[in-house]
């Protein structure tokens, strides 16, 4: 993934004239601002799994919590999102 995203932002970039000027805080700061999240988001099925295995949770908790984690969903990607209201809509 993480050489899509470079080759996207060099794309970018390069049609709109602009050179790319990347130093090691810059490369690291986009790699764990991307790879993090990623990884978190893509882990969330195997946890959900495992704490359903050891009986934490129960699907029926599950789908009647479901309202309550849209909702967190869309505060935390309002939060992580850039500060401008039209990509929040």
């Amino acid at each position: 993934m993480l050489p899509s995203l470079l080759n996207f932002t060099t794309g970018v970039n390069e049609k709109i004239g602009m050179v790319q000027a990347y130093g090691a805080l810059e490369y690291f700061r986009f790699v764990f601002n991307t790879v993090i999240p990623v990884t978190v988001l893509f882990q969330m099925p195997l946890v959900i799994l495992l704490l359903t295995r050891l009986n934490i949770i129960n699907p029926f908790i599950l789908r009647k919590s479901r309202i309550i984690a849209y909702f967190i969903l869309i505060i935390i990607s309002v939060i992580i999102s850039p500060p401008d209201l039209i990509s929040d809509l």
